[in-house]
């Protein structure tokens, strides 16, 4: 991530949270552990929902769509995660 300082000015200006992937539909249609997938992994991010819906009770996740090519948006996959501040 870039960092940018404005000479003479206090650096005020948070660090942003990057996109968090937590449960992926499967084939099956049920949701597991999303392991070592990576939100870079994908050329296109979209933001279905925000705090869609809670994980065993515990917190509340966005739904989020993700593919490589806008040509062929029926090989992404739905994600369960936190979208943060959109940044990868």
């Amino acid at each position: 991530m870039t960092k940018v300082t404005v000479l003479g000015i206090t650096n005020n200006i948070k660090p942003r949270k990057k996109i968090q992937f937590v449960k992926i539909l499967t084939n099956d249609s049920e949701f597991e552990d999303s392991g070592n997938l990576k939100p870079s992994q994908y050329e296109y991010i979209e933001l279905i929902a925000k705090d869609y819906s809670f994980i065993d009770g515990q917190y509340r996740v966005d739904l989020m769509f993700c593919f490589n090519h806008h040509d062929a948006r029926g090989e992404g996959i739905l994600v369960l995660g936190h979208f943060n501040d959109g940044i990868v």
